[in-house]
C-alpha cells in the first residue's frame, strides 16, 4: 500500500498553537504541506509517518544526540540546556504510563502544548554552560556516557551509572587549555583501531586527541598542532573506506571554511592535514549512502544551495594528471607573529630525512619525524632557548649522527642537542665572545678556505666569524690562520643570514651575508688569512632583498636564486665581482609579488621546475621548461599560509624530492610527481532543490522508509520545512517527500520563525525497529515515529 500520509492525532484537537516565535507547529496541520505523488513511479509513495509527538524542551536546547542511556536496550535522547544549567534526558518508555497528570488549561496558558508519554524526562545537573556534546562508551564497561566541552575550558565525562540507577555521579573533569567553545567542537569514536571509544577535542591552537586506555580510562591528552584557529563540527569517521576511522573538521582560512581530514594510519596514527576540494559547506555529514559503496561526504553547497555527495578515490582510481594540492603540517605559534625557522635533515639516525621548526616564543623545536612513504608525523615538541630562531642540521663531531644547532637572539647563545634515548635533548650551550647573531654550516674544509664546522657570525666590539669543532667532549673554536681563531668582519649592518658556497664556480667558497633592513648584501673571499670583501663596480643590485627570498639549495657554482618584485633572477657573481642575470622568470600580469623561489623536479621528467611564491595572490606558480624557456604550468592556492621560507627535501622516502613552504603556524609539502598518490573526492551525485528558494541547512541520514537503504533528509530553516531524499542504487538522489514544520503568521516577513528547525537527528526512539524523525525547533522537540504502513 502507498505510504505517504502524515497523520494528524485524532484524539487531540486540531488547532492552531501560536508560540512565542509567532509560529505555528503543523503537528495539526502537517499533513496539507506534505508534497507526494501516489504513482508507481513516485519514491515518496513508501514514506509515511504516524502522528507526530512533541515534548517541551527550553530554547537554548541544542547537541541533539541519540544513544542508550539507562542500558535498557533501547534508544533514548539527549540535549543540552544552558538555560536551567542541565544535560536533559529523554529515557524511552517501553508503553504510556498507567497514569498521566492531565493538562490544566487556563486563561494564561491556552497555548499550551503538553510533551507526549513517550519520554521520561531525567535531568542531569552541570555547573558550567556546556558548548558542545558527544556519546560514547569512555570507560569499557558497554554503556553510553557523554563527554562535554564546558566553558571555558573544561571537558567533562559523565559515566552512565549501573543498570537501575538513575543519579550520574561518576565524572571526570579535565582542563583543556584554548579550546573551542562552539557546538560540535568534540566528537567520539575508535581512533587508533583498538576497539575503543577515543575523543578528538578542537582548541585554537591545537587539537587534543584522549585515547582510551585498556583499563577504560582516557590516557593524557595527545596535542596535534592546527593549521588554523577556528577549528569546527569535528567527526570521526572512515572517509577514505580502509576501515579505519579518521578525523575530519571545517577550517578556516581567510574568507574560506575548507574540509579537512586527518587519515588514520595502519599504526593507529592520525596523519597530517589534508584539505578537501570542497569550500564552504552550509551543512555537512558523512555517512553512507549506498550500502554497496564506502561512506561518502554529503556537503549543501552555499554558493548554489545544491547539496553534493563525494566519496574518495583510491589511488587504482586516480587519473594520471599530476597533483600538487599541499599537506598541512601545523607548528604552534600562530598567535603571537613570531617566525621560526625551518631545517631538514636525518635527526633520529634512521637513514629518513626529518623536519624541525623552531617556536620562539614557546621555548621549544619541533620535530617532524618521516615515517617512509607515509611522509612525516604530526610533530613532537622538545624544550630549547627561548626565541629561538635559526636552526641547522648537520653532523659536526663525525660520528655519523647529526646534531641540531639552534641560535637564540633572545638569549644571545648557539645550543646544540642530540637524538638521544628517544628523544632530542636540550642544547648543550657554547662557550662563546661576544653575540651570535648569525650560523650556517661548513660541511667540508677546502684547499684554501675556512675550516669545517659551524659557521658563526658574532659581535663583540666588532663583528667576527669563527667555525666551531668537537675537541674530546667539548666544542671549541678551530684554527683558522696563523693561530687566529676568529676573522674580523667588516659589516656595514647587522647579519640576517650568513651563507659560506660557491658564488662564482671557480671551485672555492665566497662568504655571502645578508644584512638587516634590505641593506645591499656583502661577498668575502678567504685569502691570505683573512676575509676580504668583494667590492661590487657594477653589475644589478641586491638592495631590499631578504635573506627569505633566496634560495638556499640551488647547486653549487650556478650562483644565486633570487625572489624580487613580480619575477625571481638566477644571478652569478662574475670575475669581477659584479652580479650578473643569467635569466629572469615571471609570471604573466604585474601584480604578483615573487617572495620566494626554488628549483625541483616536480614532473618526474628530465628538467627542474622553477617554483614561485607569489604572496599577493596567495599562490604558488610552478613554471616547466618548453623549448628553452620556462612557461607556466601548475598554480597551487596556498590560502592564509603566511610565507616564510622555501626549502626541498625528500621527506617521504621515495628517492625524490619536495617542496616545503614555511609559513606563520604551518607549514606545507607538495609532494613531486604524486600522480594518483593523493587521497581526492570524487562527485558522484548532486541534489537540487524543485522548491522555489530554499535554504537548505543541515543533512542527515538514515532508513525512513524500512526498505533496508538509506534515505537523506535535509532541513530548509527558511521556509521552515523538510526534504525527503530517495537513494537510488546508481546514487542518484530523488525527491520523496517535503513537509513544512511549521506556519509563520500569514502577515510574516520570509524570516519569521527563525532558523528553524535548528537540528535534526534519525534514530530509532519508539522501539519500534524503525528509525524515526527527530527535529529541534523553538523550544519543542518534534518526533516523527516512522509509519511501518500496516494500519
Amino acid at each position: 500500500m502507498a505510504r505517504t500520509t502524515i497523520k494528524t492525532d485524532a484524539t487531540r484537537p486540531h488547532r492552531r498553537l501560536w508560540l512565542p516565535a509567532l509560529a505555528c507547529l503543523t503537528a495539526l496541520g502537517i499533513a496539507s504541506g506534505s508534497v507526494a505523488d501516489d504513482t508507481p513511479e513516485d519514491p515518496g509513495r513508501n514514506f509515511g509517518f504516524l502522528p507526530i509527538e512533541i515534548f517541551k524542551l527550553s530554547w537554548r536546547n541544542h547537541s541533539l544526540l541519540s544513544g542508550d542511556f539507562n542500558s535498557d536496550g533501547r534508544q533514548d535522547v539527549a540535549l543540552v540546556d544552558n538555560s536551567h544549567s542541565r544535560i536533559d534526558l529523554l529515557i524511552q518508555r517501553e508503553e504510556r504510563p498507567s497514569v498521566e497528570e492531565l493538562p490544566m488549561l487556563t486563561g494564561g496558558d491556552i497555548n499550551r502544548i503538553d510533551s507526549h508519554w513517550r519520554f521520561e524526562h531525567r535531568k542531569l545537573p552541570v555547573d558550567r554552560a556546556i558548548e558542545a556534546m558527544a556519546v560514547g562508551d569512555f570507560n569499557g564497561d558497554g554503556r553510553a556516557d557523554l563527554a562535554c566541552i564546558g566553558e571555558p575550558d573544561r571537558l567533562l565525562i559523565y559515566h552512565q551509572p549501573e543498570p537501575g540507577e538513575e543519579r550520574w555521579t561518576n565524572r571526570r573533569e579535565l582542563r583543556l587549555a584554548e579550546v573551542n567553545t562552539t557546538p560540535w567542537s568534540i566528537a567520539a569514536g575508535d581512533l587508533n583501531s583498538d576497539g575503543r571509544d577515543d575523543l578528538a577535542v578542537l582548541g585554537k591552537e591545537t587539537t587534543y586527541l584522549l585515547y582510551q586506555g585498556e583499563e577504560g580510562r582516557m590516557k593524557s591528552p595527545v596535542e596535534v598542532r592546527n593549521t588554523s584557529e577556528r577549528l569546527s563540527i569535528a567527526m570521526i569517521r572512515d572517509i577514505n573506506g580502509d576501515g579505519l576511522n579518521d578525523l575530519m573538521y571545517l577550517a578556516r582560512d581567510v574568507d574560506k571554511q575548507k574540509i579537512c581530514a586527518r587519515l588514520q594510519r595502519r599504526d593507529g596514527r592520525l596523519g597530517p592535514e589534508l584539505r578537501l576540494d570542497v569550500e564552504d559547506p552550509r551543512g555537512i555529514t558523512v555517512a553512507r549512502i549506498n550500502l554497496d559503496q564506502p561512506q561518502a561526504l554529503l556537503a549543501i553547497d552555499s554558493s548554489t544551495g545544491r547539496l553534493e555527495v563525494f566519496r574518495m578515490k583510491s589511488d587504482s582510481d586516480a587519473d594520471d594528471e599530476i597533483d600538487l594540492q599541499p599537506t598541512h603540517y601545523g607548528i604552534g605559534g600562530r598567535t603571537s607573529g613570531s617566525a621560526g625557522e625551518l631545517a631538514t635533515g636525518d635527526v633520529d639516525g634512521d637513514g629518513r630525512i626529518d623536519v624541525v621548526v623552531t617556536d620562539p616564543d614557546a621555548a621549544q623545536i619541533i620535530v617532524f619525524r618521516q615515517q617512509g612513504t607515509e611522509g612525516l608525523d604530526s610533530g613532537q615538541s622538545y624544550p630549547s632557548y627561548l626565541g629561538a630562531q635559526q636552526v641547522r642540521i648537520a653532523d659536526l663531531d663525525g660520528d655519523d649522527r647529526n646534531e641540531v644547532i639552534v641560535l637564540s637572539e633572545k638569549e644571545r647563545t648557539v645550543g646544540i642537542s642530540q637524538w638521544e634515548d628517544g628523544r632530542l635533548s636540550f642544547p648543550v650551550t657554547l662557550d662563546l665572545e661576544g653575540t651570535p647573531e648569525a650560523i650556517d654550516v661548513i660541511s667540508e674544509s677546502g684547499s684554501n678556505g675556512l675550516p669545517a664546522g659551524l659557521l658563526i657570525v658574532s659581535k663583540l666590539s666588532d663583528y667576527s666569524v669563527v667555525s666551531i669543532q668537537k675537541t674530546g667532549d667539548s666544542w671549541k673554536p678551530a684554527t683558522i690562520a696563523d693561530d687566529k681563531t676568529a676573522l674580523t668582519l667588516s659589516l656595514d649592518g647587522s647579519p640576517e643570514s650568513v651563507q659560506y658556497r660557491d658564488l662564482d664556480g671557480d671551485g672555492h667558497a665566497e662568504l655571502f651575508v645578508t644584512l638587516e633592513r634590505g641593506r645591499e648584501p656583502q661577498v668575502f673571499r678567504f685569502e691570505d688569512g683573512k676575509l676580504t670583501e668583494i667590492e661590487h663596480s657594477g653589475g644589478v643590485r641586491l638592495s631590499g632583498v631578504s635573506s627569505k627570498a633566496i634560495f638556499r639549495q640551488d647547486q653549487a657554482g650556478k650562483g644565486l636564486l633570487v625572489a624580487q618584485e613580480n619575477f625571481a633572477r638566477q644571478l652569478r657573481l662574475d670575475e669581477n665581482g659584479n652580479w650578473q642575470v643569467a635569466d629572469q622568470f615571471g609570471i604573466s600580469g604585474g601584480n604578483a609579488n615573487i617572495a620566494g623561489a626554488g628549483r625541483l623536479d616536480l614532473d618526474g621528467q628530465p628538467g627542474d621546475e622553477l617554483a614561485l611564491v607569489d604572496t599577493r595572490g596567495s599562490r604558488l606558480h610552478v613554471l616547466r621548461e618548453e623549448d628553452g624557456l620556462f612557461r607556466p604550468w601548475k598554480q597551487v592556492e596556498l590560502g592564509s599560509l603566511r610565507y616564510s621560507a622555501l626549502h626541498i627535501a625528500d621527506v617521504n622516502g621515495d628517492d625524490r624530492d619536495e617542496l616545503i613552504l614555511l609559513g606563520s603556524g604551518q607549514f606545507l609539502v607538495i609532494a613531486a610527481g604524486q600522480a594518483g598518490d593523493r587521497p581526492q573526492l570524487e562527485l558522484v551525485t548532486s541534489y537540487e532543490s524543485p522548491r522555489k528558494e530554499p535554504f537548505l541547512t543541515d543533512v542527515v541520514v538514515g532508513d525512513l522508509n524500512n526498505d533496508g537503504r538509506p534515505d537523506v533528509a535535509l532541513t530548509d530553516v527558511q521556509k521552515h520545512a523538510i526534504e525527503l531524499l530517495d537513494v537510488a542504487p546508481d546514487d542518484t538522489l530523488r525527491t520523496a517527500l517535503q513537509f513544512k514544520v511549521f506556519e509563520s503568521k500569514s502577515f510574516s516577513g520570509s524570516g519569521e520563525g527563525g532558523s528553524q528547525p535548528r537540528e535534526a537527528i534519525i534514530a530509532d526512539v519508539t522501539g519500534d525497529g524503525l528509525a524515526d524523525l527527530l527535529l529541534l525547533a523553538h523550544d519543542r522537540l518534534l518526533l516523527y515515529p516512522q509509519d511501518d504502513g500496516r494500519q
